[in-house]
């Protein structure tokens, strides 16, 4: 638009009595009233609905990247992960150097198993953020399923240094420590899980195993104790406890006879 025509669009505009101000006051009330509306049928879990009002805050904001984000997660929600990849992406665009949209389209690629794009947008965001715990927690996950235990071990130290000390990231490093025969540091990170919550089956199991592994069977033993004291029925605490009383009555092997300790023993069911 040259000079002359900006001038006429501005007459034209104060003629109506459209003022600047005027149109952004309308559009943050147009906003907040359909942000409100959003809301309340979010919260009926009526996606439908929350969409199309998302949609309709976007058009009164189009330059506001968290409308992008409540409405990708509204699509998501929904089960239409397509659409809520592309309202993530709108909010990138729309705020190259937040990380809110970049942690949400990597949400949505760990449900369809892209680990590649998971990989390479917390990438970006660490990139920006190396802190970005989340953003660490997320690309560890990536790596784990790829099994690259390496680099899992080192987004699962970042997420566990920088704040996120819950149990998921330690049982999840727990299990890339034992995939890389660090079990000693398997055992310490299962035993700060057991140490938060005693009642916790599968971090008890998983020691035990740790334990048969280490010819540690009192310890082993220990825990399968644990385990059918608070599940009288668990059938691979029983199985366990049974041959590692097997093997603790064994007669030592002789001297540079290879250990029998992890002979039928069997590692904890799945990855985390």
């Amino acid at each position: 638009m040259n000079t002359s025509s900006k001038f006429c669009a501005a007459v034209i505009t104060l003629a109506l009595g459209i003022h600047p101000a005027t149109s952004n006051a309308d559009a943050k009330a147009d906003a907040a009233r359909y942000g409100k509306q959003a809301l309340e049928a979010a919260k009926k879990k009526d996606w439908p609905a929350a969409i199309e009002n998302y949609k309709k805050v976007i058009q009164a904001e189009p330059k506001d990247e968290k409308n992008y984000v409540y409405l990708g997660i509204a699509y998501r929600s929904a089960g239409n992960l397509d659409e809520a990849i592309k309202s993530f992406s709108g909010a990138i665009e729309a705020a190259p150097n937040d990380a809110s949209g970049y942690l949400q389209r990597s949400s949505t690629y760990i449900t369809q198993q892209k680990y590649d794009l998971v990989i390479a947008d917390m990438s970006e965001v660490i990139k920006r953020d190396p802190n970005n715990a989340l953003a660490h927690r997320h690309r560890g996950f990536a790596y784990l399923k790829k099994q690259d235990w390496n680099h899992a071990r080192e987004d699962y130290d970042a997420a566990l240094k920088h704040g996120h000390d819950d149990r998921e990231p330690l049982v999840r490093r727990a299990f890339v420590l034992m995939q890389l025969k660090e079990n000693d540091k398997a055992i310490a990170d299962y035993s700060e899980i057991i140490k938060k919550n005693p009642k916790d089956v599968e971090a008890l199991i998983a020691r035990s195993y740790l334990y048969e592994v280490k010819a540690d069977f009192a310890k082993g033993i220990a825990d399968c104790d644990k385990v059918l004291s608070l599940e009288a029925d668990n059938a691979e605490a029983a199985s366990r406890k049974k041959r590692l009383q097997t093997k603790q009555n064994q007669p030592a092997p002789a001297p540079g006879t290879p250990s029998p300790a992890t002979a039928g023993s069997v590692p904890p069911r799945k990855a985390p």
